[in-house]
């Protein structure tokens, strides 16, 4: 079976659930992504996720938050979209869980993945935390769960 590793996110995470920190990170950096007053503003947009599987080999994967808790993912490893849902937690952190709907060769489904997770503010724009995976068969059936941590930084605008 190809690996099957989610993150959220990175979540988590993030999914990643993953909660990933945002009001409780003091002011703003240089990009403006903190917002005070902890909504959950200062997580809107792309973050690019160092995901490290306990047990297995690193990789990356991309997180965009959208206003009203929409989240999308993409893994460096693994093709294919992942949506899902972020909520806000207090205290500098919010909670999301990812899917990701897996396919054969012949392109037939199966199964899914479920990301779920917690990522925290660090220091320095950058969040971190633990993450879980369920890969479930296409009956919907667990038939592999693990665990890892997840670091994400701002995706940031490169000039040309």
């Amino acid at each position: 079976m190809k690996r099957m590793a989610l993150f959220a996110a990175l979540i988590a995470a993030v999914s990643l659930g993953v909660v990933v920190g945002v009001g409780g990170v003091a002011g703003a950096d240089e990009s403006g992504r903190h917002a005070a007053g902890g909504h959950g503003e200062g997580v809107l947009g792309t973050w690019l996720v160092d995901v490290q599987p306990t047990g297995d080999e690193p990789f990356q994967a991309t997180l965009t938050f959208s206003p009203g808790g929409g989240l999308i993912e993409t893994e460096s490893t693994s093709p294919g979209t992942a949506q899902g849902s972020w909520v806000d937690r207090g205290g500098g952190r919010l909670a999301f869980t990812l899917q990701r709907f897996e396919f054969d060769e012949e392109g037939q489904p199966a199964g899914h993945v479920v990301v779920r997770g917690e990522l925290n503010p660090v220091g320095g724009g950058r969040l971190s935390g633990p993450f879980a995976v369920d890969v479930f068969d296409p009956e919907g059936n667990i038939i592999f769960s693990g665990t890892g941590t997840a670091t994400a930084r701002p995706f940031e605008v490169q000039p040309l």
